[in-house]
């Protein structure tokens, strides 16, 4: 937690340098350090409802299996695991990517348009690490099973430097309107770090993740996500918009355009994993169906 407050800090640097440039040219839509936080804090959304309970269901299996000495089965559901946060992290991303103008008007209904799009562009950029974000927790489950706590720590020291340092790379070879988006991408790519650092650990502890397996679930499913990601990128281009500076139909058309492109997305998602015959799609709506079918009956 104090290494994530580090990077937390020297991203508010980062995006406060960029306020400053944004005040001195009396910019509206170059995104500081309110347009990170309110980015943040939609980025979060997924990965806090679905993700959180995902691997919260699993912590106690894992804390079992651990105290028994059963390494098979902790094996078995940390891979299941890491398929599923997997899964779902990389529709969460489709949909931010795609739809990230329309969920930013909804969340910010009173902020101008130009400021709206900086922080649409910070989504994007962050959304890019949902997948990897969801893996992180995950590994993290298996470590406080096997009471290593210590090894997270360790581990964060170079997932925190390699935050810091791509952000202030980027800060040095992008346009400062860009700075704040590429605190975002930083992040994204400081998680992939993060994933193959612990993964190592985590294999090394327990005695393999499922290799090619687990392998090919995440290149089907990332394969389903782009496919998904195109089309409602397409989608929200054939929605006309509304007119400038009318907020209020602005708010409106965003609200119908999630409301219809989510589920949308979702559907098609699922039908392509189906396809792709990626047994988690079957897993990860299966609740939603028993709800279903007990609300019909």
């Amino acid at each position: 937690m104090l290494l994530d407050q580090v990077g937390v800090v020297m991203a508010t640097r980062v995006a406060s340098a960029a306020s400053a440039a944004a005040e001195d040219l009396n910019a509206v839509d170059i995104a500081g350090n309110a347009a990170y936080f309110n980015a943040m804090m939609l980025y979060l959304v997924p990965h806090s409802i679905v993700t959180v309970s995902l691997v919260t269901a699993l912590a106690t299996p894992m804390a079992r299996h651990a105290a028994a000495g059963d390494l098979a089965t902790l094996r078995a559901t940390t891979q299941r695991g890491l398929r599923m946060v997997t899964v779902f992290g990389l529709w969460s991303t489709a949909v931010f990517v795609a739809l990230a103008p329309a969920l930013t008007r909804i969340a910010l209904p009173a902020q101008p348009e130009a400021e709206v799009q900086s922080v649409a562009y910070v989504l994007m950029a962050l959304a890019l690490g949902a997948a990897p974000l969801g893996l992180l927790s995950v590994f993290k489950r298996v470590f406080f099973a096997l009471e290593d706590g210590r090894a997270v720590f360790f581990i964060q020291i170079p997932v925190t430097i390699a935050w810091v340092g791509g952000m202030f790379l980027l800060r040095e070879t992008l346009p400062f309107a860009w700075w704040t988006a590429g605190v975002a991408l930083a992040l994204s790519l400081s998680n992939v770090v993060g994933v193959v650092l612990r993964a190592n650990g985590v294999r090394r502890r327990i005695g393999g993740l499922g290799g090619t397996r687990t392998l090919s679930v995440i290149a089907r499913a990332t394969a389903a996500a782009i496919a998904t990601g195109a089309l409602g990128w397409w989608l929200m281009r054939l929605i006309p918009a509304a007119e400038s500076g009318d907020r209020v139909a602005r708010l409106v058309m965003s609200i119908g355009t999630v409301a219809v492109l989510i589920p949308v997305m979702g559907v098609a998602y699922w039908a392509l994993l189906r396809l792709l015959k990626v047994p988690e799609a079957q897993e990860l709506v299966a609740p939603l169906l028993r709800r279903l079918r007990r609300t019909v009956r």
